[in-house]
């Protein structure tokens, strides 16, 4: 599916990046979609860091099978539930971001607002990857490359490819996942930045067949860069999105973990009832 592009630019609200913990980050983004899924011609972009680290495990995940608590809290890792799907991965040397869109932006309410959307904004990612000097592919079938390895069973993110992630020189550098409201669309990702250390495990023990550890990353390549350079890269995937989707910015300074909305959601995420819920 090629995405279907507006000539007329479109306003979005733009984020300053944010550096939060992991339930702050999914309480803003769970926030944002709301709020798209209620006020039409809305959408929000913003990229941000979690601290301290964090494990993010699927919405429809066991938690059992992708998820050590004790050894994250030995290395001081959260961990939390995200509210899209997907696989288990680690944020620690990354940058995310995440898009809130009401579906009245593209023009018409799309017939298929998943694969839309993924299409448009991963077509937007890949233009900024492109401005940074990588060769970005997007990956055009449905079926989940790994599907059959260790890692991929267990729920790893980095061991599989989903229709419309990026891959560079082959492997996987952006991860995406996506859910839909009534009217709205939240998708949000990884950008890969520096491959995990040797002792990046998260997953427990018991679910840690060689294959698990020696596949984590095979399928993945991470985009180089520089202590510090995350928000030079956001800088890059913003112009990208702009460029491909026709957008003009509009900031949005609201200080949004300390925003009333976000502080009261927070606790749904802080919740081990929500962790735990599979």
């Amino acid at each position: 599916m090629q995405p279907v592009i507006s000539a007329a630019p479109k306003t979005w609200d733009y984020i300053p990046p944010i550096v939060a913990d992991a339930a702050t980050q999914m309480a803003i983004d769970a926030e944002l979609a709301d709020l798209c899924n209620l006020i039409p011609r809305s959408a929000y972009l913003r990229f941000y860091r979690m601290s301290p680290p964090a494990v993010t495990i699927g919405r429809h995940q066991s938690w059992r099978s992708v998820v050590d608590p004790e050894r994250c809290r030995q290395r001081g890792w959260d961990w939390v539930r995200r509210p899209t799907g997907g696989g288990a991965l680690l944020h620690r040397h990354e940058l995310n971001y995440a898009v809130a869109l009401s579906h009245d932006m593209m023009g018409r309410k799309p017939a298929e607002p998943k694969l839309e959307i993924f299409a448009r904004i991963a077509a937007g990612l890949m233009a900024g990857l492109s401005l940074a000097g990588f060769e970005a592919r997007l990956n055009p079938y449905r079926k989940t490359r790994g599907a059959d390895d260790a890692a991929s069973a267990h729920g790893l993110c980095g061991a599989s490819l989903t229709r419309f992630e990026i891959t560079v020189d082959g492997f996987k550098s952006v991860a995406a996942a996506q859910c839909n409201l009534a009217n709205a669309s939240l998708q949000h990702g990884t950008i890969y930045m520096s491959p995990p250390a040797a002792d990046d495990r998260f997953w427990p023990e018991d679910a840690d067949p060689s294959a698990v550890g020696q596949h984590w990353w095979a399928w993945s390549k991470s985009v180089p860069s520089a202590k510090d350079q995350w928000l030079v890269a956001a800088e890059m995937l913003k112009a990208g999105l702009s460029q491909n989707l026709g957008i003009e910015w509009r900031p949005n300074t609201l200080d949004w973990p300390k925003s009333p909305a976000v502080v009261s959601r927070t606790a749904h995420w802080e919740a081990e009832q929500w962790h735990h819920r599979r």
